[in-house]
């Protein structure tokens, strides 16, 4: 993931390229929807460099998944 995100972050690319690497080996929505959800924050740590809001966004994705 973090390769793919640093290679397309910010390029309109990425929910793309992101959709198509986990459908290589997990076919389901909700991993697609889970990997979807991580790229967006690794790309807001990379483009925006915004930590206490990826901090957040961490956080409630955690407890999501919990």
């Amino acid at each position: 993931m973090p390769l793919l995100v640093s290679r397309y972050a910010a390029s309109g690319q990425l929910a793309p390229a992101v959709a198509a690497a986990v459908r290589v080996q997990q076919d389901s929505d909700a991993a697609v929807a889970a990997a979807l959800a991580l790229a967006a924050v690794l790309e807001r740590i990379i483009v925006a460099n915004d930590s206490v809001q990826v901090r957040c966004l961490l956080t409630f994705f955690i407890r999501l998944i919990e």
